[in-house]
């Protein structure tokens, strides 16, 4: 079957390939964006405190009896002051050391953690890790990230909020979010009937939360999916015009079985059989290569799941829409034909 379908085949492992590299940095970006959201939930709640004239500016923010999450907008450093209370669902993939826990905070710890691409960063005292932000030294807890892979946190830092509240008492005008899942609303009408009555206003902003697959989609995925579908499209004429070469080499060999009874719905499914075993054998092929490849290029193996099946739909079903134009054809053959 290899020798009769070379050519084919060839065409089926360049699906494969090429799928296979196209959908793998679609999910590769899916992987490092996914956390684009940081820790949030869809409840979070966007504000900023406006002081008028002024009034004093009090820290109604660390005080609030229940657990939530607090972060600041993120700044040019690609910073952001947290403060937690009660446990997170979801922690980033950590590298070295740990992340924060409720145990961090309120006791006037200075502690950062940050990006694995940060780490040259670190400066030693006493022994101990440092890294240098808002002139100050904070002591590193921790290293984020993926240990192999890029990810959206390899540059990406945290530091104690309550903290650098008490140095600069500015931050709390700063755009935050907090999370407290389903008591979110709860808490975030708390904090403004604590403002108010010092005459301060708290407004809530619009929601930053963004499904990072969705907004992919509408942005560089579709340039992505776009020059894929060309490809596979380009591959798939090819795939026909071999397909229908192939054919009128075997219409010898469809007379004969014709000949011997063999019906119009059996030559379909022979056929139809053969260039599905041809695609599978094909994406088997193609895959292995993209996985060399990849391999050889970042010293590790680039295996998503949702990328193999993915693959396999991809060329499979190429392998179904070739057998359309010899099925089309191997119909019409008529035992006749054998004497030609």
């Amino acid at each position: 079957m290899i020798k009769k379908n070379i050519y084919l085949i060839i065409i089926f492992i360049a699906v494969s390939f090429f799928s296979a590299t196209t959908v793998y940095l679609i999910q590769k970006d899916i992987s490092i964006n996914s956390f684009g959201n940081d820790f949030l939930s869809f409840d979070a709640v966007n504000f900023r405190i406006n002081v008028n004239g002024d009034e004093n500016l009090k820290n109604h923010l660390t005080n609030i009896n229940d657990d939530y999450l607090l972060l600041t907008k993120e700044d040019a450093n690609m910073a952001r002051a947290i403060y937690l209370k009660g446990k997170l669902k979801r922690i980033p993939p950590i590298v070295k050391g740990r992340f924060f826990n409720e145990n961090d905070f309120c006791k006037g710890n200075k502690f950062i953690v940050i990006g694995k691409e940060l780490q040259g960063n670190i400066e030693k005292k006493n022994g101990e890790n440092y890294y240098y932000l808002n002139n100050d030294y904070y002591k590193v807890i921790g290293v984020i990230g993926d240990s192999k892979e890029e990810s959206y946190y390899d540059y990406r830092i945290y530091y104690n909020l309550d903290y650098y509240m008490k140095k600069d008492s500015t931050i709390m005008t700063d755009d935050m979010t907090i999370d407290a899942a389903a008591n979110t609303k709860k808490i975030f009408s708390n904090i403004v009937s604590q403002y108010k009555n010092d005459d301060i206003t708290v407004n809530e902003l619009p929601p930053r939360y963004e499904s990072p697959l969705s907004d992919k989609l509408k942005n560089s995925y579709k340039e992505i999916v776009a020059d894929m579908l060309k490809v596979i499209a380009l591959l798939v004429i090819n795939i026909l015009l071999i397909t229908s070469y192939w054919i009128k080499k075997r219409i010898k060999e469809i007379a004969i079985k014709r000949s011997m009874g063999a019906t119009r719905v059996r030559i379909s499914l022979e056929i139809l059989l053969e260039l599905s075993l041809t695609s599978i054998l094909s994406f088997v092929a193609g895959y292995v290569i993209f996985l060399a490849v990849t391999y050889a290029a970042d010293g590790y193996v680039h295996l998503y799941f949702a990328t193999m099946i993915c693959v396999f739909l991809i060329t499979f079903f190429s392998g179904l829409i070739s057998a359309i134009v010899p099925i089309i054809k191997a119909v019409k053959v008529q035992p006749a034909e054998m004497m030609r």
